[in-house]
């Protein structure tokens, strides 16, 4: 096994252990995705790249293992981007490569294939790979414009948790730790929409997940 594999594999028991010890605590909107799970449809969940264990938590647990919607998730190809795709993919995840700034137009393609053999729960972080922190890329715009499914903001708040010194702060919760999973209202992209208006639904996605934010951060009393 290549070093990348081991650090993956060992990743993964990592998140596996620690997953087992958080309790949903506070759910807030998660019922917006009753109507996809009765129409057997697809969504994207977009939220931040400092947000990713949390919310893929809930993912893992309810939307694929309770729910039966496999995660299909948007990764960038750097070497970071190398080691998650390959711990997602030991989750039961399905991947596609490419961000903002590198493999984008593949990564879109592919994730249309995707969607065409069977619904999936299309997973974005808008801010990432590197940045600015909470910050909305185009992408995920584009995305729901080509395939026609809904956006949902999405975040998370840890009881207690460390953050990172990365360029996100990542948040890692503490063992044993509650958390708060928020959704926001869905956002639908048109077929026809031009420019203008995909920057106006980019800055409402942004808002949406911060929005999520902080009500994740108020459930538990903790800061954003």
């Amino acid at each position: 096994m290549s070093l990348i594999g081991l650090k993956s594999a060992a990743a993964a028991g990592a998140y596996e252990l620690l997953g087992l010890t958080y309790r949903f605590s506070h759910l807030e909107g998660v019922e917006r995705f009753e109507e996809i799970y009765a129409s057997g449809s697809s969504m994207i969940l977009s939220f931040w790249h400092s947000r990713i264990l949390g919310c893929s938590r809930y993912v893992h647990k309810i939307v694929f293992r309770a729910r039966g919607l496999p995660p299909h998730v948007l990764i960038s190809r750097s070497r970071d981007g190398e080691l998650i795709a390959r711990w997602i993919e030991r989750g039961g995840a399905s991947t596609s490569r490419g961000s903002s700034s590198r493999g984008g137009s593949a990564a879109l393609r592919d994730v249309l294939r995707t969607l065409r053999r069977r619904p999936h729960a299309v997973v974005t972080t808008p801010d990432g790979p590197r940045g600015p922190d909470r910050r909305a890329q185009p992408g995920t715009i584009l995305l729901a414009q080509m395939t026609g499914v809904p956006i949902f903001p999405m975040s998370f708040a840890a009881g207690r948790s460390w953050r990172l010194r990365s360029w996100d702060r990542f948040i890692l919760p503490k063992p044993f730790t509650r958390l708060a999973i928020v959704v926001g209202d869905p956002i639908a992209v048109p077929r026809e929409a031009g420019k203008e208006e995909r920057e106006r639904l980019r800055v409402e996605l942004e808002e949406g997940i911060r929005r999520a934010d902080a009500r994740a951060a108020e459930a538990l009393g903790v800061e954003v």
